[in-house]
């Protein structure tokens, strides 16, 4: 409740520059219409091993013509031939086993679901930005009281963040992903999404995560992993289904934008003029973002004319004459990259391979935050060795002659 009443507003750090808090962050005077540079540059190096597809409609066009027309693939009620090459699988006992017959595989899967395979069309075997529609189902809600208020200790059960672990089923696929949620543009000639912290009910918005790409923009199953110890009424279901909606056309080059919103209040006004606190608390904070448009709750526009004193206060100009019980927002954005799903194999259970699938993203995050402070630490150590020989006197030899 309290996100949908104030959306995206952060409270001011007093410990920590709002400078260095925010260092990825930029200013917009309009989301809809402001062009973001530098989009082409500041893409992950994991990002450029993706399949572009720039016309997707097309290529999905001419792909179902080569189905259609039976080129490189099997037609319905065609007899096929499937030959397996030394194909590893998980044993009921967790074991790794090969085997080179179908009977093999049907041994393994004996007390299991038959064996089906899978044809794929062309360019499906590469991996992309994929995106994915939903909304969400109404079985997935919190239980309520009398009143209709949600019963307590139960909020965060039924809570979906952004990049929280979920398993997505689109086609025949399955995979566990950390996806960015954002909202879903209606309008094409728009560029920028704006990420959503929280899943709320009602919502159409989108997932996104790297997964492998579905032309025929499938339908689109949503489930959450539910551990059985803390969940007992979910032990004979690991997954809980969230949302359903529909596949959408792959797409790297896709903005999706995270805003993050300082609030200030109007200390004093006089006319156009205000003096506004809370929103930073340091002078040089107020330096660095005076560029930067800011806008109030009651649709007043204005600029940081100059920071007052040294403790954070500000002065600043609007369009019309400012209410004292108005808010002034000033608006900052960054691009978000959402990660890799990860393929939940076939033949185990879903539990475990969901919970091996997080074991290894959460060590990969973790790699990547001791890499980072590794790195901050090597040039915090690089300035402190830069300053001393600048600071170090010269001892100079006196020579008499």
């Amino acid at each position: 409740a309290e996100d949908m009443e104030f959306p995206d507003e952060v409270d001011t750090p007093c410990d920590v520059p709002v400078r260095e808090k925010f260092a990825g962050y930029r200013g917009l005077n309009s989301f809809r219409t402001s062009p973001w540079i530098g989009a082409k540059y500041e893409l992950p190096e994991a990002y450029s091993a993706l399949y572009r597809i720039s016309h997707p409609r097309e290529v999905e066009k001419v792909v179902l013509e080569e189905q259609a027309r039976g080129i490189d693939c099997a037609m319905p009620g065609q007899y096929v031939v499937v030959v397996l090459r030394e194909c590893s699988f998980k044993g009921m006992g967790g074991e790794d086993q090969t085997t080179n017959t179908l009977e093999g595989v049907m041994g393994l899967y004996a007390n299991q679901a038959p064996v089906t395979c899978f044809g794929l069309l062309r360019h499906e075997t590469k991996m992309s930005l994929c995106h994915f529609r939903v909304k969400r189902h109404p079985v997935f809600s919190a239980p309520v009281d009398e009143e209709g208020n949600p019963l307590p200790d139960t909020e965060n059960e039924y809570l979906i963040k952004s990049g929280d672990p979920l398993v997505i089923q689109y086609g025949f696929r399955r995979v566990l992903a950390f996806p960015t949620i954002s909202e879903h543009l209606s309008d094409p000639k728009q560029d920028k999404a704006k990420m959503v912290r929280f899943f709320h009910e009602g919502m159409n918005l989108v997932l996104s995560a790297v997964c492998p790409v579905a032309l025929t923009r499938p339908n689109v199953l949503i489930f959450k992993p539910v551990d059985p110890e803390q969940c007992p009424e979910a032990a004979g279901a690991p997954l809980r289904l969230v949302a359903t909606g529909t596949g959408l056309p792959p797409n790297v080059d896709k903005l999706i934008i995270k805003r993050v919103v300082l609030t200030g209040y109007p200390l004093k006004v006089s006319k156009i003029t205000a003096w506004v606190r809370y929103m930073f608390f340091n002078r040089t904070d107020i330096k660095w973002y005076r560029p930067i448009e800011l806008q109030t709750k009651y649709g007043r526009t204005g600029h940081i004319t100059q920071p007052v004193g040294l403790h954070g206060l500000l002065k600043a100009r609007f369009d019309k004459p400012l209410h004292q019980g108005d808010t002034v927002m000033l608006k900052l954005y960054k691009r978000t990259f959402p990660d890799a799903a990860s393929t939940l194999p076939f033949g185990v259970s879903t539990l475990e391979a969901c919970g091996n699938a997080m074991t290894a993203y959460l060590d990969k995050e973790e790699d990547a935050r001791e890499e980072e402070r590794a790195r901050i630490e090597g040039q915090e150590k690089d300035i402190v060795d830069m300053a001393i020989t600048a600071y170090t006197p010269f001892h100079c030899t006196q020579v008499h002659l």
